[in-house]
């Protein structure tokens, strides 16, 4: 169940992507929440959906070393031959797509966001007529579809993972950090249910990330070496000083 852990928390990644696009939307104070709102709902009923309805559909051992699970279980659920199973395989193919594009609206703001503060080229700060930051897109779609194409779909998704949890916690021990520092800063949305839930989110994300370093040494390894060399690039920039 823990070496699962980074397909689990992979249902509901990239859902933090909404706060990118706080620039481009009417009112954010208001939008932004629901928006997180809707998505988390929509997930959740997913997630228990696919729990419920597939993970006794058969013998486990027959779905454990595919790439493609659902499509499975639905077949020995329908028949081989069952349009039914056709046609639910071509919703996910859709929904498959559309978390793809969603990854490309987050990761390509983030990518124009760290170029605008100088960390990436310039041209990837730029816009088109519409106020749409299209070379940071293009970079990102290039840089998906390489990884897309390497054939290791199971790694990557350990590296995303490990990448969101080193986040969740950093982003956790900053929130702390900030309520003890500024108490009175305005705060347009405040964390329900302070210090208790974000205190029981710090431990699920320590939990998680510890269980997916223990049965992924070698990748954690290699992501691990990769921060380190950002880090060091980023206080070589000078990033540290910016932030102060």
């Amino acid at each position: 169940m823990l070496a699962a852990l980074p397909f689990a928390i992979w249902f509901y990644l990239a859902i933090e992507g909404v706060a990118m696009v706080a620039e481009e939307v009417q009112d954010p104070r208001r939008t932004i929440p629901k928006g997180y709102g809707y998505g988390l709902f929509t997930l959740v009923a997913l997630a228990l959906g696919v729990m419920v309805l597939t993970g006794g559909v058969g013998d486990w051992r027959q779905l454990a070393r595919l790439d493609y699970p659902l499509p499975a279980a639905l077949t020995l659920a329908l028949g081989p031959g069952s349009r039914w199973a056709q046609f639910f395989a071509s919703i996910g193919l859709f929904g498959l797509v559309a978390s793809f594009h969603g990854t490309l609206i987050g990761s390509s703001r983030q990518v124009f966001a760290l170029a605008r503060a100088g960390y990436l080229p310039g041209a990837l700060a730029r816009l088109n007529g519409r106020q749409a930051p299209h070379w940071a897109l293009g970079a990102g779609a290039v840089v998906g579809a390489g990884a897309l194409l390497t054939g290791t779909t199971d790694q990557l998704i350990v590296l995303a993972v490990l990448g969101a949890l080193v986040m969740y916690v950093v982003s956790l021990l900053s929130l702390f950090a900030l309520r003890r520092r500024e108490p009175e800063l305005a705060r347009p949305f405040a964390v329900p249910g302070y210090p208790a839930v974000p205190l029981l989110a710090l431990a699920l994300a320590l939990l998680s990330l510890g269980a997916l370093v223990y049965y992924n040494l070698r990748l954690s390894g290699v992501f691990a070496a990769v921060g380190l060399v950002l880090l060091a690039a980023f206080v070589g920039l000078g990033g540290a000083k910016r932030l102060r």
